[in-house]
């Protein structure tokens, strides 16, 4: 929802799935094309086709062109444990650290490829989402220096069971769960040694974002010296009275996620919640 909203902004940029698939200066009218025949193609149902009009209208991760380059969880997602000896070896190269800054300069050039080819408006700000990002900001921030940080912060009981929740293959989710702690270490360390990281980074929380979606939008902007437009606010409150809801209940406990007690989940992340305290998961916590 976040990322959404933010796109919104007339003033923003975001990658466009089409857009990754198709990256031409006619990836538009590919796309358009693509999608007028799903509407008349009687092998796609009604269903199918408004599904590829929304996925083209929206925006999409980074993952869809890191993907390029076989280094997102996506690859991995996508294989189902289904790993031949080349792919291994494959998705074994992609994680060494010259591999991932090379990932991350194609991502830099594939943004000038796309502001080469769109008219003449530019953005005023491109909007990036990936969750390796964050893990990996030392590298995202060599190919944008004057990025600014927004990062989202959940309950981690909560963040755990909807992984585990939402995951096509629970191993692999169960898998990232347990790197979680390292993979916030890393970006906490960068924080600590990122200049002017105060005026760079907005911390947002998950329930304040349920509760508010508009507010905390003004309080991202606001860290960053900007006002939410009229236009932008029009936007954001539309796509709200469509599409707000509650977040999905999975309905699992803390031994589902891996973990033997809440003290032991608390532990794993205890340098992660000595910075941001209300996302540690409490008894009371879990009777809710």
């Amino acid at each position: 929802m976040l990322q959404t909203l933010l796109s919104l902004d007339p003033a923003s940029r975001s990658f466009q799935w089409f857009q990754t698939v198709f990256p031409t200066e006619d990836s538009g009218s590919v796309a358009e094309r693509v999608l007028r025949s799903a509407q008349l193609d009687v092998t796609y149902s009604n269903k199918t086709a408004k599904a590829l009009i929304t996925r083209q209208k929206a925006p999409c991760e980074c993952g869809d062109v890191m993907d390029h380059a076989m280094y997102t969880r996506n690859v991995q997602r996508n294989i189902n444990g289904h790993i031949d000896s080349a792919l291994s070896a494959a998705l074994e190269w992609s994680r060494h650290l010259a591999v991932q800054r090379r990932v991350y300069r194609y991502h830099r050039h594939f943004v000038q490829v796309v502001n080469a080819q769109s008219d003449p408006f530019l953005p005023e700000h491109w909007l990036f989402k990936e969750p390796t990002h964050m893990y990996n900001l030392p590298l995202l921030l060599e190919q944008y220096p004057n990025a600014r940080i927004v990062w989202t912060h959940r309950n981690i009981l909560d963040m755990a069971t909807c992984n585990v929740g939402r995951a096509v293959d629970k191993r692999l989710a169960l898998s990232a769960l347990r790197s979680g702690p390292d993979n916030a270490g890393v970006a906490l360390n960068t924080r600590k040694h990122t200049i002017n990281a105060e005026t760079r980074f907005v911390d947002v929380y998950f329930e304040d974002l349920q509760s508010d979606p508009i507010a905390v939008i003004r309080t991202i902007y606001a860290k960053f010296h900007k006002t939410v437009s009229p236009a932008h606010e029009k936007a954001m409150r539309k796509w709200l009275k469509k599409n707000m809801r509650k977040p999905k209940e999975h309905g699992l406990s803390v031994k589902d996620c891996g973990y033997a007690s809440i003290q032991q989940l608390n532990e794993d992340y205890s340098e992660y919640l000595q910075w941001f305290p209300r996302c540690k998961t409490t008894p009371k916590h879990v009777e809710l």
